[in-house]
């Protein structure tokens, strides 16, 4: 606006001057092109608008995109956290189940021990108390010997010893005998 004003007042003041007359300003109020160029300025008008609205529009899909994909990410961050953590809650309690589970164990074999060791405390001071401690080991020798007789394949070889703990060689050759059948 202001450069046709500028150039309209260097022309009237050009005419004007020879008439003597000096203009200092020019100043055009309103427009009105012809219809053809009025629509062609409108038509223009309406599509810088229409491209500012589709740019506008572009970049606000463009952040809400971005926003819905960080929102998407951070929810899934921290669902893995919460997984994360139940599984580790579900790992600990495992493991205090397994551990109480052991601890009820070993205090059921602590428990059997001790009275297995109680078991045999009371047989042992039973056949001390009878005297007959040597009895029950020459019995059990015994016991051993006839096993091993049983099979024809086997050879025993006594120590001289052992027929003193016996008592005499009718009992080996009784115990032999009885291995054979």
């Amino acid at each position: 606006r202001d450069k046709i004003n500028n150039e309209l007042l260097a022309v009237v003041d050009e005419i004007t001057d020879a008439y003597g007359i000096k203009i200092l300003s020019v100043e055009i109020k309103n427009i009105i092109p012809p219809g053809e160029i009025q629509q062609a300025m409108e038509k223009q008008m309406r599509a810088e608008r229409d491209k500012r609205a589709t740019i506008l529009q572009a970049e606000g899909d463009r952040q809400s995109n971005i926003e819905r994909a960080e929102g998407e990410k951070e929810s899934k961050i921290l669902q893995a956290e919460a997984e994360k953590e139940a599984n580790i809650r579900r790992a600990e309690g495992l493991k205090e189940s397994q551990l109480l589970e052991a601890e009820g164990k070993a205090k059921a074999i602590e428990a059997i021990a001790a009275a297995q060791a109680k078991a045999i405390e009371q047989v042992n001071r039973a056949i001390i108390d009878s005297g007959t401690n040597e009895t029950v080991i020459a019995l059990k020798q015994v016991e051993a010997l006839k096993e091993m007789a049983k099979n024809p394949a086997n050879k025993l070889i006594l120590p001289n010893d052992m027929l003193s703990t016996l008592g005499n060689v009718d009992a080996i050759a009784e115990v032999i005998k009885m291995g054979k059948k």
